[in-house]
């Protein structure tokens, strides 16, 4: 999982980039510990919490824990314009 920080909110999880879905390719961040979402890198803004259990996408409201949703690749990052913001890799928690 590509982070690009930790989450303002919890303040204890990492800010992974999610891929909404394989048909769709939106991105957005979304806390791996308590699903606060963003749908731009600018965590200043007030975050999403997408309904529990399922986490319904923001924008098309598929499950973001389907299986077509996944952390993003590198590559999927970058063509987003996003690579500059990220800190590190890692596991989600």
């Amino acid at each position: 999982m590509f982070y690009i920080g930790e989450c303002p909110s919890c303040g204890g999880g990492n800010l992974g980039i999610r891929l909404c879905s394989e048909t769709r390719k939106d991105l957005m961040v979304l806390c791996d510990e308590c699903d606060a979402c963003w749908l731009t890198v600018d965590i200043t803004l007030r975050p999403i919490f997408p309904a529990q259990p399922e986490l319904p996408c923001p924008i098309c409201t598929a499950s973001l824990h389907s299986d077509s949703s996944r952390w993003a690749t590198k590559d999927e990052v970058n063509q987003r314009g996003w690579l500059e913001f990220v800190k590190g890799e890692g596991e989600a928690l």
